[in-house]
């Protein structure tokens, strides 16, 4: 897994040198999973991360985003079980871009690598499925961005973002593609946008 990791580091960066402007954003967000034999519920956490916005057409072009992006689920059944499951991932996501300055969308997959995994059953930490489970994700990102105003070459942009995983458990040498277990999150936030070849 690591040399798949640093292909795409330098994919990533060969890209880089093309892009016009870099922004930064942080999103408010609902994370939860789906569930075949039980109903979870979702939790707010954050999301933030860093884009770098390349042309390549006065209507489309791409965005490569990275972003520390915290997942998961809570589950309350009716005999008192508490169950939480808490993901950290460091995606890496190569999204197309159209529309304007005013007001433009993004689409595109992405790839998450867990950084950090909790969780608890009974406010008990599983130490077992702590040490042992290994997670990379795969999936497709959607955003949108409103122009709210700009300062010199700074732009302050409204954003919503949602993703959704194909397959989320990877577990020895093997991707688990259940259609089950697949996060999803949903929530809004800010991006400052800098035009630093203005």
């Amino acid at each position: 897994m690591k040399s798949y990791l640093i292909l795409i580091l330098i994919i990533l960066y060969s890209t880089l040198l093309s892009a016009q402007s870099i922004g930064f954003y942080g999103n408010v967000v609902m994370a939860n999973q789906h569930k075949n034999y039980f109903s979870s519920t979702a939790f707010v956490t954050n999301h933030i991360g860093i884009e770098y916005y390349g042309e390549k057409h006065k209507l489309l072009n791409y965005t490569l985003n990275a972003s520390i992006e915290n997942k998961g689920f809570d589950i309350n059944d009716d005999i008192g079980n508490t169950i939480s499951l808490r993901l950290c991932y460091l995606s890496l996501k190569y999204l197309g871009r159209i529309g304007n300055n005013k007001f433009y969308a993004q689409a595109g997959p992405y790839v998450g690598v867990a950084l950090g995994i909790e969780y608890t059953s009974n406010g008990i930490i599983d130490e077992f499925y702590y040490q042992e489970m290994k997670r990379i994700e795969l999936g497709t990102s959607f955003s949108v961005h409103q122009y709210l105003f700009s300062l010199k070459n700074t732009t302050l942009y409204l954003r919503g973002e949602t993703n959704y995983a194909f397959s989320n458990e990877y577990v020895g040498d093997f991707i688990n593609f259940n259609l089950y277990n697949r996060n999803f999150t949903y929530g809004l936030g800010l991006v400052v946008r800098w035009n630093y070849k203005d």
